[in-house]
């Protein structure tokens, strides 16, 4: 399958070079060209499905193309080690718990994901990841890298945006996962990370890869949560015909996932954003452009509403997630302190020029 960039003139790609590059050479993400159907005999069976199952289905339909059916069952075994509890939490209201796996939140799985597809696919001794992080994403790609042999990879952040928990997380991996505080705001994280990405020196001294949502072989795995949760929702009798997707959209990544299972195929009536930033925020969020070009299909029927607009109605049942357990914080902090465990915290500017200097020198 190719992949286009939403934006811009540049070239299609194939999976391998979307996934080394991050974002096309103009800055764009990359969607695929089409995006496959699943049949409906899945959905006839979905509620006996194991999470494995689902995931290696959502996959093989997405990346099935460009990988063996061998290695990528390979790659889903190796990624889908943990369980995802399902439960209703009120009347007509379920939740998946996204925060079982290493670092207790959300991006677990995706990075672990890529992780493994790299470890399957990489063709250099020596690789370079970078992740610009406010608080989550950075800890789950650091701890799903952190003990492959020859690779390094820089987690920038700004400078106070970490929780302590992280904090302490992000210390302890060893050295090959650099931490990077920027002394400015999360934008100049992402738009420093995005500059060395592309260039092409950076580019010649190692492989390079960008592990942040735009990429795709960390978008695209999240499509297995909402097909996951509408599995165990079938697989307790309950209707089908409302099923409402409530999902918290810290970069907007959650809700693109979400549109794509269903433009997939999934029975979903529609969706509702939980902002967890305020409007102006969310417009500036990374997945945005990505989003934009999903539903600009005049055709599509997919609608996005607010819960304050829009709240349920009597006959729906709605799915939402569980991004993150704050019950686990204060337990991962008491571990981490007690490691006493001391590492340099490379300090620079927001300047893509001094992020390079620190890549190059290492």
């Amino acid at each position: 399958m190719l992949y286009r960039p939403v934006k811009g003139s540049t070239p299609e790609v194939t999976l391998f070079e979307a996934v080394k590059k991050g974002i096309s050479p103009d800055s764009a993400l990359y969607l695929p060209v089409s995006l496959p159907r699943i049949p409906r005999a899945f959905f006839n069976n979905i509620s006996g499905m194991s999470l494995q199952e689902i995931g290696y289905v959502c996959a093989n339909i997405l990346f099935g193309s460009d990988i063996p059916a061998d290695r990528l069952k390979k790659v889903i075994d190796r990624t889908m080690t943990f369980e995802l509890p399902f439960v209703e939490t009120a009347g007509n209201m379920f939740t998946l718990d996204l925060t079982k796996g290493p670092t207790h939140n959300y991006n677990d799985l995706c990075a672990m994901f890529l992780a493994r597809f790299v470890e399957e696919y990489r063709t250099s001794d020596r690789l370079n990841v970078v992740v610009a992080t406010s608080d989550n994403v950075g800890n789950a790609v650091a701890q799903a890298f952190c003990k492959a042999a020859g690779v390094t990879t820089y987690v920038v952040f700004p400078a106070g945006s970490l929780s302590n928990r992280r904090f302490n997380e992000l210390i302890d991996y060893g050295p090959n996962v650099v931490p990077v505080e920027v002394g400015g705001a999360f934008t100049d994280c992402q738009n420093l990370v995005r500059e060395v990405i592309l260039d092409r020196e950076i580019q010649e001294s190692a492989t390079t890869l960008l592990a942040n949502s735009s990429n795709v072989a960390i978008l695209l795995p999240r499509v297995v949560y909402f097909f996951y949760a509408y599995a165990r929702l079938a697989a307790l009798g309950r209707p089908l015909e409302n099923v409402v997707i409530a999902t918290p959209t810290e970069n907007l990544g959650n809700l693109t996932a979400a549109v794509i299972a269903r433009k997939m195929g999934m029975p979903v009536s529609r969706f509702i954003a939980l902002l967890q930033n305020d409007t102006q925020d969310a417009s500036d969020m990374v997945n945005e452009s990505r989003l934009t070009a999903l539903l600009s299909d005049e055709n599509d029927e997919i609608k996005i509403y607010s819960p304050e607009t829009h709240p349920l109605v009597d006959d729906e049942i709605c799915i939402t997630m569980l991004t993150d357990d704050p019950a686990e914080h204060d337990q991962a902090v008491q571990r981490q302190r007690s490691r006493a465990v001391k590492h340099r915290i490379v300090r620079i500017a927001p300047s893509a020029a001094a992020m390079k200097r620190v890549m190059l020198t290492r």
